[in-house]
């Protein structure tokens, strides 16, 4: 067979499809890729559309979830605040501020401290440096009139028949151990308060007080001639005149000066149990600054000690002001509130700029009324807790005149800290007023 017969062969097997294989190419204007291209976008636009849905779905679903529990928190916010009104002690109210003015620059103090001053002491030791650093601020600062106040309910009011040493009598002793010369001490304190001045002695003597002042400094020739001329002395009761009189005899003419004799004036009568200051030569009564001269007092010529008073109430606490006319101002100093007690009521403190005095006759030469009557001033030292539960407690009657403690004071001396304890709140308080 011959190349020809596979040819035919081949071409009679090969059948021709009816449309070309392959595809068309068509020249025209572009109209179906602009189709293609409308497809392309609507798509897309269905997917951003579907992808903003579930966006705006997801941020409905956070709002109302924080909604939820806004609502939950407004809820737990409402039941907390009920249980804490039936809890929480009523608000004590809130006072204006107000400036402290006194009429004038002869100004004389009075500390009102309370037995809590020394509840976290651990022994008679530290009592004895508590009271002692009291003590000094109280006579560099012309303080004369120191009260201690039983802020403790537990323990019973003082009535003097106590078989236990009270922690008032404690304080008490020691302080009034400060300001007594040392020939005094043994007709001063009874014996069996002797055993709390055990640490006393072992103190530097305050320089302050005049008679201290002989002992520690200046010529010894002249201190002996002073202190052999000059002595201090409290008076003691003497029999009545009168022998048919069953009460007590309120005047006397003798003096226990430390001696083994009581010295006797000479033509005067005196209150009994009265701190003086005697001239042993003529057995007269004199003033300080005839006995110790100007350069050993201060300013005003009287730092020769304080009185000591001992109450149970904030109403005997006014009651029994060691000036007839009463407290001419009476501010309060939030102290010692180791626990933050009176702060849990949130009480408001007040502004304090600054003391605002009159001219002093003693510095200027200037003439003022009230130089003869000084300007007495009660600072208490303690905190609003103690003050407000002792006010409920034990001032029965004062809470018919006034709603809450703080109504009482005129003013509060805020310190930088509630925590600064009562000893250290009286030397920074006192420096301020010292202008």
């Amino acid at each position: 067979m011959g190349l020809s017969s596979h040819v035919n062969k081949a071409s009679n097997s090969f059948k021709v499809p009816n449309e070309p294989m392959g595809t068309k190419v068509k020249f025209n204007d572009g109209s179906e890729d602009t189709v293609i291209k409308k497809k392309v976008n609507n798509k897309m636009k269905a997917k951003k559309e579907n992808i903003k849905k579930i966006r705006t779905e997801k941020k409905v679903q956070k709002v109302n979830k924080l909604k939820a529990k806004a609502e939950e928190a407004k809820k737990n916010k409402k039941v907390k605040r009920v249980l804490k009104e039936k809890t929480k002690v009523p608000k004590l109210a809130t006072r204006k501020t107000k400036t402290i003015k006194l009429p004038s620059k002869k100004c004389r103090f009075s500390i009102c401290v309370g037995t809590s001053i020394i509840s976290n002491c651990k022994n008679l030791e530290q009592i004895t440096n508590v009271l002692y650093q009291v003590a000094k601020a109280c006579l560099i600062y012309n303080v004369n009139e120191l009260v201690i106040l039983n802020d403790n309910l537990e323990e019973k009011p003082y009535t003097g028949t106590e078989k236990k040493t009270t922690k008032s009598v404690i304080m008490s002793t020691i302080l009034q151990y400060f300001i007594t010369p040392e020939y005094l001490v043994k007709s001063t304190f009874k014996k069996k308060y002797m055993p709390l001045l055990k640490y006393c002695s072992k103190l530097p003597k305050i320089s302050t007080l005049p008679f201290n002042k002989l002992i520690n400094q200046g010529d010894v020739e002249v201190k002996k001639d002073m202190l052999n001329l000059y002595r201090e002395g409290i008076s003691v009761t003497m029999k009545h005149p009168n022998k048919k009189a069953s009460s007590k005899y309120e005047q006397t003419k003798y003096i226990q000066i430390g001696e083994a004799e009581l010295l006797e004036l000479s033509n005067q009568l005196i209150p009994t149990n009265v701190r003086v200051t005697v001239n042993k030569q003529t057995r007269e009564i004199v003033t300080p600054e005839e006995a110790y001269g100007k350069d050993n007092l201060n300013i005003h010529r009287d730092n020769i000690g304080y009185t000591i008073r001992m109450v149970d109430s904030i109403e005997n606490l006014y009651l029994g002001c060691i000036k007839k006319e009463g407290y001419d101002q009476s501010l309060l100093i939030n102290c010692g509130d180791i626990h933050s007690k009176s702060f849990q009521n949130q009480i408001l403190r007040n502004n304090f700029e600054k003391v605002t005095r009159g001219e002093d006759p003693l510095r200027k030469g200037i003439k003022v009324k009230d130089a003869e009557n000084p300007t007495q001033v009660l600072m208490v030292f303690n905190s609003v807790y103690n003050l407000d539960n002792l006010f409920k407690v034990r001032d029965v009657n004062l809470q018919q005149q006034i709603g809450n403690v703080l109504e009482i004071f005129d003013n509060e001396v805020p310190l930088s800290s509630h925590v600064i304890t009562a000893e250290d709140a009286v030397m920074i308080t006192l420096t301020k007023f010292d202008v």
